[in-house]
């Protein structure tokens, strides 16, 4: 298990993240569930939000953070080579920013 904390602006850039390691495909409902899920959680007591992405491997996602906190307490469980991905990325989503790319041509 990862448990580590992430920059609360790189939360959906890390689920994504997440979801894409497993080969989960993730989509709008996901990220309302998770953003519904987090509002409602409290990482001081131990409070977290649980989701599963299950795609070709099996990623479970564990959330938490209080409403002005800037970071995300985060947990993950998976295989093991899937957790060694999710540290590196963890550590990207601490040190830096990440912003959504601009589609439109």
């Amino acid at each position: 298990m990862v448990c580590n904390w992430i920059m609360r602006e790189n939360y959906l850039p890390f689920l994504r993240t997440c979801a894409s390691f497993v080969g989960y495909s993730f989509d709008e409902a996901d990220s309302t569930a998770l953003r519904f899920g987090l509002k409602d959680c409290d990482d001081k007591k131990s409070d977290l939000y649980r989701y599963e992405f299950a795609g070709l491997n099996t990623l479970t996602l564990e959330i938490a953070a209080e409403s002005n906190d800037p970071v995300v307490t985060v947990r993950v469980e998976a295989d093991p080579e899937i957790e060694a991905q999710v540290e590196i990325a963890i550590v990207i989503m601490q040190e830096y920013v990440l912003v959504e790319p601009d589609h439109t041509p």
